[in-house]
């Protein structure tokens, strides 16, 4: 007999900040860190029944998730847009 739950795709909100650096080859890195608690109000709550009989409360399993501040680390970097001049790129080849 197999187990039912509720673990699919949830809808919440990550309040994101962080830096934009751009690169002299034309890249850009994006980092955001999330500065909100995601869990408070039960939007990642799993409920799992154990027996597979949904909602007959025989062996259900609550599992609030969360996602603490800060948790959540994206940093995004893009490839390059421009050639770099023959010059350039000599001269960061070059030690000093």
């Amino acid at each position: 007999m197999g187990g039912t739950h509720d673990l699919y795709g949830r809808a919440f909100t990550l309040e994101l900040e962080g830096d934009i650096t751009f690169f002299d080859d034309g890249r850009m890195q994006i980092e955001q860190i999330n500065t909100n608690r995601v869990g408070m109000n039960n939007e990642l709550l799993v409920v799992a029944d154990a027996l597979g009989i949904p909602n007959a409360g025989l062996a259900t399993i609550k599992l609030p998730l969360e996602i603490p501040v800060g948790g959540t680390y994206l940093n995004f970097i893009t490839n390059p847009v421009k050639n770099l001049p023959a010059q350039y790129e000599q001269l960061q080849a070059t030690p000093q």
